[in-house]
This record gives C-alpha cells, structure tokens and sequence, in this order.
C-alpha cells in the first residue's frame, strides 16, 4: 500500500488548489518564489515590469511580454520567431493595439538604428559631406576614402612634429 494522498489545500484564503508545498498551491509558491502579489486572479493582469516591457501571466500558465499577448489575441494567432512587435510611439508600457504594429526582424531593427544615440548627424572632416556616426564604434569620416585621406594626413603632420 503506498502513501496516502493528502487532501490538503492552499493555504490562501480563497484558492481551492491542491497543497503542494509549504502550504500553497503551485501557483501561489511561483508568485512567492517570484516576489510577486499573492492576490488577484491567476490571469495576473497588471503585470510586472522588466527592462521597461510589461509581462504577464497568461490564462495558460505562459509568462510574456504584454504586447505580443495583445497581439496575439488581436491576430487570433501565435506570433512567428521572426515577428517583432513595434510600439510606434516608442513608450515600452504603451500597449494599446493602436500603437502596436508587427513587423519582421530586419525591419524592427532598421526603425530602431537611429534611436538612443546608436548613430547620429556628423559633418565629415575631410570633404565636408553630412553623415550617420556611429555613437558606439566612432567613425570619424564619411567612408574608407576620407579615413585614409585622414590618416596620411595625421602621418605627414607627425612626422614633421618629430
């Protein structure tokens, strides 16, 4: 004879679940275990945020961002690997389906090239010509031409400093 099933339930007012240790069902132990609020339905609505983006616990038990949940509730489909969701306005917790749109990766990543300083508005020092510095990764000239027009020219004036 094995052991006898315990019948014991959550320790939280309210919640009929199975025990499943230290008094609470498994839902209530993630949300401890997690820092989360012990109240509210297990559809967490509100959410919590990480990194700016708003995620959620869903109605079958997945956590994800709240934007591709809308979306995908709005399309009546899971979202492809290669399907972005773009806040348009660019505020990470605006998730409302008028600020949303899906876009593919490679055009996610072209909307996004220019924001937060990636590249910026540059004046090339050797022909004068505007261009797209890159912020991270400083390149100083317009193109190859230009930085080797540069940099002979650095050489000509070091050697005549020395």
């Amino acid at each position: 004879m094995g052991r006898p099933k315990s019948t014991r339930t959550c320790d939280i007012e309210g919640c009929g679940r199975k025990h499943l240790a230290v008094g609470l069902c498994s839902l209530h132990w993630n949300r401890q275990y997690k820092k989360k609020p012990m109240n509210g339905p297990p559809y967490y609505a509100r959410g919590w945020l990480l990194h700016g983006y708003r995620w959620i616990s869903t109605p079958d038990g997945r956590e994800m961002l709240e934007h591709r949940y809308f979306m995908e509730q709005h399309l009546g489909r899971r979202l492809h690997v290669d399907e972005c969701v773009h806040h348009k306005d660019g505020n990470k917790t605006n998730n409302d389906l008028r600020n949303l749109e899906v876009v593919d990766r490679t055009r996610h990543t072209s909307l996004h090239q220019y924001e937060g300083g990636r590249r910026r508005p540059a004046i090339c020092p050797e022909c004068g010509q505007p261009f797209m510095r890159l912020a991270y990764a400083p390149n100083r000239t317009c193109s190859q031409r230009c930085g080797f027009q540069r940099l002979r020219r650095q050489r000509r004036v070091n050697a005549q400093t020395q």
